[in-house]
């Protein structure tokens, strides 16, 4: 994980420290464009829900999965707060695991 190269997305943060990391200082999309010319297996987006909404309005989601943990909070956000239109998901796969959690793959249905 250390030489996997990053790219963090903040609103805060000024620099970054973390091995292989660098801070994203132009538009997500331009970002992402730029990353998506290098050759390799893909992207992998993990985070908060700020740029989920961002990724999927720009077409630049083709995959989620869901990391389904058996605790029941009663409160808080969804990772998709602020989507404002239906994105279609497909199920590609499931896989459970001993603890409870459950790892659900969806493919994103383009329209």
């Amino acid at each position: 994980m250390n030489g996997t190269p990053k790219l963090v997305f903040s609103r805060t943060l000024k620099k970054v420290e973390w091995q292989s990391s660098r801070l994203a200082t132009d538009s997500t999309a331009e970002e992402v464009a730029r990353l998506q010319q290098i050759p390799g297996d893909g992207l992998l987006w993990v985070g908060g829900n700020a740029l989920a909404p961002s990724f999927l309005e720009l077409g630049l989601m083709d995959e989620v999965r869901i990391i389904l943990t058996p605790i029941l909070l009663g409160g808080g956000n969804t990772v998709f707060d602020g989507i404002t239109k239906r994105y279609p998901l497909r199920l590609r796969s499931t896989r459970s695991f001993q603890s409870g959690n459950v790892v659900l793959t969806y493919d994103v249905k383009r329209r």
